[in-house]
């Protein structure tokens, strides 16, 4: 969950000279355009409450100490929804009182309250309270990605997808089609307001751009998952890696994947991957490297082996946390292999199996593998 500041500590940022730019904390200057329940292209704009206090607002009033607009709740209020605190609820959603919530939550969102954008994305995503839109969810998904709302999936019922391991915002996308995703990025851009600051510092529809070109790698990575491949050296940082495999040149070097290691970056191959190209480039004491990195990785438990290449594999996990590597299965181990034993291999390495999956592999890998790293 996003941190949220409490309502002393945002007025004291709104008096100070950064108050324009507080990144990373949903934070916005200005309103987006309001979207109502009934009608969402109707862009009735207009200021409604919720999301940052308006600076301006702030620093012109005279006489009486700053105050922060109505959509602060009251401390004996605790059925409004607080997008400044650490985990904001609505009581309304809670109780399965979807009618109140959307009206509660609506004027949040459309005044750039992060939270409440994703809470009125779920809404839309499962038909709570409106009709299922999955267009509208994911716009309203990527105006809260873009302010900072960047949650993983998981069991909680106020979410739309269930792996832990990678951005709702990814799983929920990989079931749109291209259109649907077009649509959606063009409305998000529409909802943020031109003066709104992003999460990474960029002001308006350039933060919706900026999540836009993050997001489109990883969920054709996230796409990936279950397809078939076989390994292949046919770019040039996969030619030279094979060309210095241990164990016989023209094989893929992989990381055996454990519970320890499966859910994160497997950090030892980048290592050892960094070895194994200074053996292809000749440099000096390369050999000597590459044995010792390998002697520090069997220290800390990680075991390597060489996969021929042609191999037929299943991706059975792209890309983990955007990472160079992903996790295969063998489909003709020939019993050799444990029953579910996974290999983290480089992704360079992949050859799709359907043509028609070729395209996803090249928007997940990008130039990567045609620059060796």
């Amino acid at each position: 969950m996003m941190k949220r500041l409490t309502r002393s500590l945002v007025a004291a940022i709104a008096l100070s000279p950064c108050a324009a730019y507080v990144a990373g904390l949903g934070t916005n200057v200005g309103s987006a355009a309001t979207e109502s329940p009934a009608g969402w292209e109707n862009g009735a704009g207009g200021s409604v409450g919720g999301g940052a206090p308006q600076v301006a607002e702030i620093l012109t009033q005279t006489g009486a100490a700053p105050s922060l607009p109505s959509s602060v709740p009251d401390s004996g209020n605790p059925q409004r929804f607080d997008c400044y605190a650490a985990a904001p609820r609505s009581h309304w959603y809670e109780i399965g009182d979807y009618q109140r919530a959307l009206g509660e939550i609506q004027p949040l969102a459309s005044d750039g309250c992060a939270p409440a954008q994703h809470l009125l994305a779920v809404m839309y995503g499962k038909g709570q309270g409106v009709r299922p839109d999955p267009v509208r969810a994911y716009a309203w998904l990527l105006a809260a990605f873009s302010m900072g709302a960047t949650p993983f999936g998981g069991a909680d019922a106020a979410a739309l997808g269930d792996d832990p391991n990678e951005f709702e915002i990814v799983q929920f996308g990989a079931r749109l089609t291209d259109e649907q995703l077009a649509r959606a990025e063009a409305r998000a851009s529409r909802l943020v307001n031109p003066r709104a600051i992003a999460a990474n510092g960029a002001i308006g529809p350039t933060g919706i751009a900026d999540a836009i070109k993050e997001l489109r790698p990883r969920r054709a990575g996230y796409r990936l998952n279950g397809k078939l491949a076989t390994l292949s050296s046919a770019n040039a940082l996969s030619s030279l890696l094979a060309e210095a495999s241990p164990g016989g040149a023209g094989g893929a070097f992989a990381q055996l994947a454990t519970a320890a290691n499966s859910g994160e970056i497997p950090h030892q191959l980048a290592f050892v991957e960094a070895e194994l190209k200074e053996v292809a480039r000749g440099v000096a004491g390369g050999e000597q490297d590459l044995a010792r990195e390998l002697d520090l990785a069997a220290n800390e438990g990680e075991r390597f082996q060489r996969l021929e290449l042609g191999t037929e594999v299943r991706i059975a996990r792209f890309g983990v946390n955007a990472g160079f590597a992903s996790q295969v299965e063998r489909i003709a181990a020939a019993g050799s292999d444990p029953a579910g034993q996974r290999y983290w291999v480089d992704n360079c390495f992949l050859k799709m199996k359907d043509p028609g999956d070729a395209a996803l592999l090249r928007a997940a890998r990008g130039e990567a593998c045609e620059k060796p790293r």
